[in-house]
């Protein structure tokens, strides 16, 4: 099984990306991942998120102000965390970070994921990434933030949820 907090431990920056088109276990998993390595590890000195834009229902979660959408840093990270992205085509513009990174790990849940990173934790099985992550939790010496317990227990349901439902509700004629 991945030892991320080994991974963690060696090095200074790290980049967490996820799918194009975020989902709440996809913003979920990798704010709730930034909140873990922002209270536990100090000597990361540059830790960034890169996501697509968020749906305003996501901003809930907390750390989602420091998501960045534009894509421009340009100096690679030591370790690249891709979540729930089955593929490298599915990280969008963030899948450059992926090819510059001295090292790199994959945690998903999709059974079409063949593995690209060096490290993989890959469950098929899994219902989301968020699950894989608490799953991983427990193996972890540090705490975990409580916004981060929180999130992962409300982004799978927000991603079950068909986008259908999760649109304001409007009478007919109104």
């Amino acid at each position: 099984m991945l030892n991320l907090e080994a991974e963690l431990s060696k090095v200074a920056s790290v980049a967490i990306a996820g799918h194009i088109r975020p989902d709440g276990d996809c913003v979920g998993s990798c704010m709730g991942l930034y909140l873990y390595i922002k209270d536990n590890f100090p000597a990361v000195k540059r830790l960034d998120v890169f996501l697509e834009r968020i749906p305003p229902s996501m901003e809930f979660i907390q750390g989602t102000e420091a998501i960045k959408h534009d894509f421009l840093d340009e100096a690679p990270y030591e370790l690249f965390i891709s979540l729930d992205s089955g593929d490298t085509g599915r990280l969008g513009a963030a899948a450059k970070y992926l090819d510059m990174a001295a090292r790199t790990v994959c945690i998903d849940h999709h059974i079409s994921n063949k593995g690209y990173a060096d490290e993989n934790y890959i469950v098929p099985d899994a219902s989301s990434t968020s699950e894989l992550l608490y799953t991983l939790r427990r193996r972890f010496p540090c705490p975990w933030p409580k916004p981060f317990i929180w999130g992962l227990s409300t982004t799978p349901v927000r991603s079950s949820i068909p986008a259908v439902l999760r649109k304001p509700w409007k009478s007919p004629g109104s």
